[in-house]
């Protein structure tokens, strides 16, 4: 059987060279959106991590955060393998045999033989290359198979997505024991970001001594690919045909450190033109359109242009650009006999000239190059047409964060919708904002947007229906070079005000020679502006406001000397507050205007501290004789006061226990006569713990 004997290894020089990974834990994860489904595909970092994968499986959560543009206040979790994903078993490896040689690769790498020396030296060293070529090849398997990932459980297709909403996909080993610690792998997307794959930049094609080298960057998109495919064709509008029967993939050290495939054709264009393509293939087996094709002709009117093989930068900030020199029997030609070194910010355009060289000179150094420099190399051919090397990306190291943001305004209107402003940084390689709201400036924020904000304005959606009256926001600046500023200053926006005040309560009504006398609690809440009274009776058959009061102590008294002696009236009472919203009526009342003088009883009360300070006794007089019950009022602190018992008329004294060491409260009492009638309240009495 295909399991037995010595491993073949199909890429023997290059395997060790090419796939070795750094020793991590971590797990990287990919993913590819389509309408109805997503596929997720992913690597463990370090062969330690793969073998725990293939022992314990892998456990995919995921968590929905965004459903039709608005963020979730809970994430939704599902658990996606309930029995975690585990990679065949020999004996289906064994049955599907015949199904690809990469196929073939990974059941290899799972489950073939090696022999190893005798020598125990040698031994060891041969079993930690073994370990590592056993898990570079089930990579490769996986990056050059869909089929051979998914037998490898590296892949995994989720078919229960929805348009609109985004997920996080969490995966990690399935162990739970502390022999092995896998970082988890995270990714975000959803089926809405489904996008066509790139296409890659034509090819250079170079002449070499009659042999045509294809010249293509991957760095670009190497976060798209995995490997490419390299196709020819005698005529630009003809069939293509492919140079290669498998795809090519980076394998030389230099091609990965320049992030550049030379790629040689055996044919030469000598009697004629031939036009070269690329595509590139994913890790999910798609592949991208050809690129625009790339003309060779024929060697004997080409010049080679020289390609960057290395850029590096030095301690002081400089960089110095290497390149293959050219074959000397063509560095006398006819047109000019220099290398022009370009250079630009931006990928593709705004190039500028920094210097020129001799064909014989292989380097430049660049001694004031910019955060972001983008070189390319130009020759003249003896026709005079200048020709382009590709382009190399270097990046000088950037640890210094932006500013805070500044100048940040804010207004909520009366729809939820907060408005954010602010000045924009002054950094050139500013990236974004980050926006964090609180309810609260000593509380911890939290971060409200899932991308950076490019812009200087966003807009916020906050609730209206609740007691917290401002909300607060900081705002925090990021380069392109993932730098992170200093959090703003907090700016502190009041919510518009859409909650009603409690209505009032009722101390007391009493008909009196000067009129009908109404005593209410003037202030339920702290931005209480107004008090409404409304009346009814005499000639009025309906409720109206007989008077607007403003500037309200907490106990408010107020007579109706329009009332007629004798007439029945009926009062209520409704409290605006500084954002116009009316409270509900309190209690209605009846009374009439006496004839004559009335002498108002008021009762007198007093209070004292319980023992160990952990009750209020309360005991009161002068209570009329016709009192059905007692009402007692109660305020802790500076709060309004509010009803809080009641006893029957003929108790005069109360405990509350329902108090706390080091607080004020006030007190007043209010007598309820048999026929309903609000008797005169007390005057408060104050009891600090």
């Amino acid at each position: 059987m295909f399991m037995k004997g010595r491993l073949l290894f199909i890429f023997c020089g290059f395997v060790n060279l090419l796939w070795a990974q750094p020793k991590e834990g971590k797990i990287h994860v990919l993913a590819r959106a389509y309408k109805d489904s997503i596929c997720l595909r992913w690597a463990p970092g370090s062969y330690e991590g793969w073998l725990a994968g293939n022992r314990y499986g892998y456990r995919i959560i995921r968590y929905t955060l965004i459903r039709n543009g608005k963020i979730l206040s809970e994430p939704e979790s599902t658990l996606l393998t309930p029995e975690p994903l585990l990679p065949y078993p020999l004996s289906e490896w064994e049955q599907r045999a015949g199904e690809g040689k990469y196929a073939s690769i990974a059941a290899q790498a799972l489950y073939g033989v090696i022999n190893t020396p005798t020598s125990a030296i040698k031994e060891i060293r041969q079993k930690a290359e073994e370990q590592e070529q056993r898990y570079s090849l089930a990579l490769l398997a996986a990056d050059m198979s869909p089929a051979a990932a998914r037998a490898l459980a590296l892949y995994y297709t989720d078919h229960t997505v929805h348009k609109g909403e985004k997920y996080l996909y969490r995966i990690v080993a399935a162990s739970a024991s502390a022999e092995f610690a896998a970082d988890t792998g995270f990714i975000f997307t959803g089926p809405d970001e489904m996008l066509p794959l790139p296409r890659p930049p034509a090819p250079e094609v170079l002449c070499n001594e009659g042999r045509i080298i294809l010249h293509w960057n991957t760095s670009l998109l190497q976060h798209v690919f995995t490997s490419w495919l390299a196709e020819r064709s005698a005529d630009s509008t003809g069939l293509y045909q492919n140079l290669t029967e498998e795809p090519i993939v980076s394998f030389s050290a230099i091609d990965r450190e320049t992030g550049t495939i030379l790629f040689p054709d055996t044919l030469s264009p000598d009697t004629g033109n031939l036009f070269y393509r690329i595509r590139g293939i994913n890790a999910f087996g798609e592949m991208s359109p050809p690129s625009e094709p790339a003309k060779a002709i024929p060697c004997g009117r080409d010049l080679p242009v020289p390609f960057i093989s290395s850029a590096s930068t030095t301690y002081d900030g400089r960089v110095i650009l290497s390149w293959t020199n050219q074959n000397p029997a063509q560095r006398n030609h006819s047109g000019p006999n220099e290398i022009k070194i370009w250079r630009s910010a931006v990928e593709g355009r705004n190039y500028t000239c920094i210097g020129k060289v001799s064909l014989s000179d292989t380097s430049f150094t660049d001694n004031e190059p910019q955060e972001t420099n983008y070189y390319k190399l130009s020759v003249k051919t003896p026709s005079g047409e200048t020709r382009f090397s590709l382009p190399v990306l270097v990046q000088l190291a950037d640890t210094v964060p932006p500013s805070p943001p500044s100048g940040i305004t804010g207004t909520a209107d009366t729809s939820g919708i907060v408005t954010l402003t602010w000045k924009k940084n002054p950094e050139p390689d500013l990236y974004g904002y980050r926006i964090y709201r609180g309810n609260s400036p000593e509380e911890e924020f939290s971060q409200i947007t899932v991308t950076p904000v490019t812009g200087t304005v966003f807009y916020d959606s906050i609730s209206l229906n609740n007691l917290t009256r401002k909300v607060y926001y900081r705002l925090m600046a990021v380069d392109k070079r993932q730098n992170y500023s200093a959090l703003s200053e907090i700016l502190e926006v009041v919510k518009p005000d859409k909650i009603p005040p409690p209505p009032p309560a009722l101390y007391a009504v009493s008909g009196e020679e000067k009129g009908i006398v109404l005593s209410f609690c003037g202030r339920t809440a702290d931005d209480i502006k107004e008090a409404r009274i409304y009346r009814t009776g005499g000639k009025d058959s309906f409720l109206r406001i007989v008077t607007a009061l403003k500037e309200l102590p907490d106990t408010v008294v107020w007579t109706d000397t329009s009332a007629i002696p004798g007439v029945l009236y009926s009062y209520c009472i409704r409290l605006a507050d500084s954002s116009g919203n009316l409270s509900s009526a309190s209690e209605e009342v009846t009374m009439a205007r006496s004839f004559g003088k009335t002498s108002a009883t008021k009762p007198t009360i007093k209070g004292k501290k319980g023992a160990g300070k952990r009750s209020v006794e309360l005991s009161w007089n002068n209570v009329r004789s016709d009192t059905r019950k007692v009402v007692i009022y109660r305020a802790e602190g500076e709060e309004a006061l509010r009803s809080y018992a009641s006893v029957a008329g003929n108790v005069t004294r109360f405990t509350d226990n329902q108090v706390s060491a080091g607080r004020k409260y006030r007190y007043v009492i209010q007598p309820i006569s048999n026929d309903g009638k609000h008797l005169a309240p007390s005057d408060p009495v104050d009891i600090t713990l």
